[in-house]
């Protein structure tokens, strides 16, 4: 499961069933492990895919608040 936490950084589309999957550790239960292999396999078929970041010509990000 270590292995899995730090591939999130570099594979940002499994980090939230890793951080799910992960919270089950002390716990852990065939359903658990079931979501494991699932995210063993979908690594080993989309191994080559990547998540594509690129700039959209947004300089800032801006925060916005309602007032009541």
């Amino acid at each position: 499961m270590g292995k899995l936490n730090y591939l999130t950084v570099t594979r940002p589309d499994i980090a939230f069933v890793v951080s799910i999957v992960s919270q089950f550790l002390s716990a852990s239960r065939t359903t658990h492990w079931e979501a494991l292999v699932w995210i063993l396999r979908y690594l080993k078929k989309n191994r080559d895919k990547r998540l594509l970041y690129s700039n959209c010509g947004y300089i800032r990000v801006a925060s916005f608040s309602y007032a009541d």
